[in-house]
């Protein structure tokens, strides 16, 4: 027999272990599912991270071709005070979307709702969070007019 595999026990048919170079075949095939579920857990960690790197490369390319055409002013540009205060106030049957894309709740009857004049609506506190730091819609980027500096 060879000895790196061999039978062990001796009771009954059912209870014999293969054993493999000393160790008991169901011990080896639990460390090698450990080692590849630990091999899965690396490789889903080295994607997200390449991604998250794209992600931050991504964001530096366009400011920096931002800068080089001067077009600092256009990145996170408030909407002018005006245009959001006059901005039509829906009810949630009245609109298009489900719930609001800012914040990613529902919408619930009484929400105070505001419609771009894309026709895309938020809550109003989202909408109002939103374009004072930056006057585009989040889902389409339609630009609303720019505060006055």
């Amino acid at each position: 027999m060879d000895p790196m595999i061999g039978v062990a026990g001796g009771l009954n048919d059912y209870s014999r272990v293969i054993v493999l170079a000393g160790e008991r075949y169901e011990d080896a095939l639990r460390r090698l599912e450990k080692r590849k579920e630990m091999q899965r857990l690396a490789i889903l960690e080295r994607e997200a991270r390449e991604r998250r790197y794209a992600a931050e490369d991504r964001q530096a390319d366009v400011a920096s071709i931002a800068a080089a055409f001067g077009a600092q002013r256009f990145l996170d540009v408030p909407a002018c005070s005006v245009a959001i205060l006059a901005l039509p106030m829906p009810t949630v049957g009245e609109t298009a979307e489900r719930g609001c894309a800012l914040c990613g709740e529902l919408f619930k009857e009484g929400d105070l709702l505001r419609m771009m004049p894309c026709s895309h609506s938020f809550h109003q506190i989202c909408t109002f969070r939103r374009l004072r730091v930056n006057g585009t819609c989040p889902c389409c980027h339609f630009a609303m007019p720019a505060a006055e500096e």
